[in-house]
């Protein structure tokens, strides 16, 4: 049976709710009215933040202050500053022995951020590290800086979940790591219990994986740490509402999130400028409330029944059948 108690728990990013962003981070008042704006989100229950652009170690009692005063919690928190500077050219496999030591000490930082305000983990984006050419990246020297690195933060980040973010490309040509396949590889690898993905919509569509498959991949080795759910158009990524563009692949997803008792946060990662923050992270809860209800409108043994024989004819039908129910 479909497992029909599973809980959803939905967080946003507050870093999505500032206007501006900061390299070192924003005033108080700023942070205030980000989180007044974040309130006409329904039903969240976590929230995300970078490191530095929106949360530093002056500002986090602060934040957490406002956390608590809303009975919210802390899902994840980033490594922001390599958004604000522009992204640099290499994160863990730069040539030189002192970019590498500032990329890691920015994810240290973050760490120490999270601590600060009681989070489940910090997520790192890996799509900064990566040639643009043929011939450019040595890579076996690329992986092993980038192992080296990982059991440093693993280490520091001790009982806290350390995420893997892919892009299989943007800001590079090509991203060292650049899938859900590649992701569990190298955590297989840095051989750290705390290490492993966060599945974002848009950058999984991007690298042609099946969304559905990923997250189960994923979570069957307890690797499954964090959630972007969004959208986009492809071959762009444009962060939309998720399920906008890709209805059927999203709801599949959330059959097997579902399937897998996936235990951590809904991340609402959404970007798409022409519509304001609040309304489209609301309009996503709305539309993944109802996804559920479809599932649920579904018969599970004879639906589990018709995807065991890979009988698409059924499936369907009944697919189709459980969208007219669905209210």
């Amino acid at each position: 049976m479909s497992n029909r108690a599973w809980r959803l728990r939905f967080s946003d990013g507050l870093y999505r709710h500032f206007s501006t962003q900061h390299v070192d981070g924003p005033s108080n008042a700023e942070i205030d009215a980000a989180f007044r704006h974040m309130d006409g989100v329904p039903d969240v229950e976590g929230v995300e933040c970078f490191s530095r652009t929106t949360v530093t170690l002056e500002n986090a009692a602060h934040v957490k202050r406002r956390l608590d005063e809303r009975g919210l919690v802390c899902a994840m928190v980033s490594h922001g500053e390599t958004v604000a500077r522009g992204f640099p050219k290499a994160l863990w496999t730069s040539p030189e022995a002192a970019d590498r030591r500032e990329a890691i000490e920015m994810a240290l930082y973050s760490i120490e951020v999270a601590r600060a305000l009681d989070a489940r983990g910090v997520y790192l984006f890996t799509a900064l590290d990566g040639p643009d050419y043929p011939f450019q990246q040595d890579f076996r020297r690329a992986r092993r800086f980038t192992v080296e690195a990982l059991r440093e933060i693993c280490d520091a980040a001790g009982d806290l979940l350390v995420a893997l973010e892919y892009r299989i490309h943007t800001p590079k040509g090509w991203s060292n790591i650049g899938s859900m396949a590649a992701t569990l590889d190298l955590a297989k690898e840095v051989g750290r219990p705390n290490l492993g993905a966060q599945l974002e919509v848009a950058h999984t569509l991007l690298s042609h994986e099946n969304l559905g498959q990923a997250a189960w991949d994923a979570a069957r080795v307890g690797r499954l740490h964090h959630l972007h759910l969004n959208d986009t158009q492809l071959p762009i990524d444009i962060g939309t509402i998720f399920a906008s563009h890709h209805f059927w692949e999203c709801l599949e997803l959330l059959y097997w999130l579902r399937e897998a008792d996936y235990q951590g946060f809904l991340g609402i990662d959404c970007f798409w400028w022409q519509v304001d923050s609040a309304l489209n992270a609301a309009q996503q809860v709305h539309n993944i409330h109802f996804m559920l209800r479809v599932l649920d409108a579904l018969d599970d043994a004879s639906f589990r029944e018709a995807m065991g024989d890979q009988d698409i004819l059924a499936t369907q039908e009944m697919l189709w059948e459980a969208l007219r129910r669905a209210r």
